[in-house]
């Protein structure tokens, strides 16, 4: 029992690496379907190389290895020796494109071509196309070598990309690993035979595996992009809320703050609103994102408060909806009431705020409340504010309550010369109780 019990566990850990293959137009496949039932899990379809070579079977391999339920991919190939990283990026994506989507395995760039470049040229190069295909698509593309084109011809900058290493050592795929890596600390993927035998594929094809199992493959497909959206909307009345009749604005600038610094800076991803207002940020990775708008000269911003800017975490392939921009050129008047208990004029510690005071605008001057006068009370809090008057001068007082006098502002009023767009705040009140 002890000995059956451990061939069962040995069995588990050997069959844990998902297995795949690579294919191109040298191999003829007969059953797709067969070769899923080889235990196959994943599939690189050769689609093109350099920038006017297109692989014949590129299509029906793709869709027939999908088709029979297997992750699929394409795969460049290379021909820095000949052409431009952008020429070639331009080339593969025509070709490629339809297939760099949801569903599909993440596109992988095969680098051995030989070459009288530099170490530092084949690297830059291979940068600058995995660059490209990145600032395209979003995706970040796979590196396919073997272990002596890397060590002589890249460098440490190609790094940053996953490695599929190309080494027939005839170690056992489950338990041994490709001989070398570097300039990668380790390996994502292993080509670790290029004369294997798969049911449903006539002769020799390129045997591969994922240095995990078939779950962990999932990172390897390219997820739905996540995308952010909403509106930036002309507050008219300066309340921060979305109102019937209230139009988006067109042409207004919105970006993804990536350093947090309030300040739209040169690498930072934009976008301009639409003739209704509305923006988008597409084709956006799992992650958290600030995101602010652009206030022209005039104008302030009323959602959300206090010139904050939106936070949103996104997960593969969420759409996060209805982060909407406010913007006004009302200005902003807003204080306090505060119970001035030593009847000092100012708000010391411990001296609470008062709720349920009329301010209001004294807009004939006289001194006294009027029917036309525009009024506030007081909140829970004790604050007051005035969110849709227009650039000019105002005069704010307090209404007389009764058991209280007032003891602050000096002549019992706020005098306020605003611009368009422009705020003042901190305007308190002080109100001492009497017996």
């Amino acid at each position: 029992m002890r000995n059956a019990f451990l061939e069962s566990l040995e069995s588990r850990t050997l069959l844990s690496r998902a297995l795949g293959l690579d294919v191109s137009h040298y191999q003829t496949i007969s059953s797709w379907s067969s070769v899923k039932a080889s235990g196959r899990d994943f599939v690189w379809s050769k689609s093109t190389e350099g920038f006017t070579y297109n692989d014949p079977s590129f299509v029906s391999n793709i869709t027939g290895a999908r088709a029979a339920g297997l992750l699929s991919g394409a795969y460049h190939y290379a021909r820095y020796d000949n052409n431009t990283a952008t020429a070639e990026v331009q080339h593969f994506l025509q070709v490629a494109g339809p297939y760099l989507t949801a569903g599909y395995l993440t596109p992988v760039l095969d680098v051995e071509q030989s070459t009288t470049l530099s170490r530092a040229q084949v690297s830059q190069w291979v940068n600058d196309w995995c660059n490209g295909v990145l600032s395209a698509t979003g995706i970040r593309p796979i590196v396919y070598t073997y272990p002596y084109y890397a060590q002589t011809y890249l460098d440490s900058t190609v790094t940053q990309w996953p490695l599929w290493m190309a080494n027939y050592n005839g170690q056992n795929p489950q338990m041994g690993n490709p001989i070398s890596t570097g300039p990668w600390a380790g390996w994502n993927f292993w080509q670790y035979s290029s004369t294997g035998g798969v049911s449903g594929i006539s002769g020799n094809v390129d045997l591969d595996v994922f240095n995990s199992d078939a779950a962990a493959l999932q990172s390897f497909v390219i997820k739905p992009p996540a995308s952010i959206t909403g509106i930036v909307f002309n507050d008219t009345d300066g309340d921060g809320v979305t109102d019937s009749g209230e139009a988006g604005i067109a042409n207004r600038t919105v970006y993804i703050d990536l350093d947090n610094d309030k300040i739209l800076d040169g690498n930072e991803k934009r976008t301009t609103t639409n003739s209704n207002g509305v923006y988008s940020f597409s084709a956006l990775d799992a992650g958290k994102y600030k995101v602010r708008q652009v206030l022209p000269s005039g104008w302030r911003q009323t959602t959300p408060k206090f010139g904050y800017g939106w936070s949103v975490s996104l997960s593969a392939g969420q759409s996060a909806t209805g982060r909407n921009f406010g913007a006004t050129q009302k200005v902003l008047i807003s204080g306090g009431v505060f119970n001035d208990a030593d009847s000092d004029g100012t708000k010391d510690s411990g001296e609470a705020r008062l709720s349920g005071f009329t301010v209001y605008v004294d807009k004939n001057l006289d001194g006294k409340l009027d029917a036309g006068d525009e009024t506030v009370l007081s909140d829970s809090s004790g604050n007051w504010s005035f969110h849709d008057l227009s650039a000019g001068t105002w005069v704010i007082r307090i209404a007389s309550k009764a058991g209280y006098t007032r003891t602050a502002p000096s002549g019992g009023k706020f005098t306020v010369t605003l611009s368009s767009g422009s705020t003042s705040s901190g305007r308190l009140f002080g109100e001492h109780r009497v017996s």
